[in-house]
């Protein structure tokens, strides 16, 4: 039952923030402050423990964090498996599954979590929306890309 649930908290977690990064980029392209949005967030429904922890770290470019992304993509990876075996389709945790095999294909593997920063997104985009969260300058990361 233990892994089932940490299973569970990381998809949640895996899913939470690719939709912070996809609604961050959006609300800063369309002019929105990221400081005024992230207090719009912790004071709606869509407050968030995780959001609350991380967003203050992105704007003082602090990008800290302690789990990788190879770590997370195994983590959605078992929650799929699990949902398979017991018939709960994972639309969504799909998607961010391979949002993070992307990072990994691209030499992100030991990359800790894809960090936003919002003051970019002048950069060419790419045609694949999926593609495009994982091409510069929307995403940067903070450590050394696999050899």
């Amino acid at each position: 039952m233990g892994l089932r649930a940490k299973l569970t908290q990381n998809l949640i977690l895996g899913n939470l923030l690719q939709a912070f990064n996809e609604g961050l980029v959006l609300s800063t392209k369309a002019g929105v402050d990221p400081e005024l949005m992230l207090d719009i967030l912790n004071n709606s429904a869509a407050r968030s423990g995780l959001i609350s922890v991380k967003a203050p770290m992105v704007f003082k470019r602090d990008f800290s964090t302690n789990f990788s992304v190879k770590w997370l993509e195994k983590d959605i990876g078992l929650a799929l498996d699990l949902g398979s075996e017991i018939g709960v389709p994972l639309l969504l945790t799909g998607l961010t599954q391979q949002l993070f095999q992307t990072a990994m294909a691209k030499g992100l593997r030991r990359r800790r979590h894809l960090r936003l920063d919002p003051r970019a997104g002048r950069g060419r985009r790419s045609r694949s929306q999926g593609l495009r969260l994982f091409t510069r300058p929307w995403f940067r990361t903070e450590s050394r890309r696999d050899g």
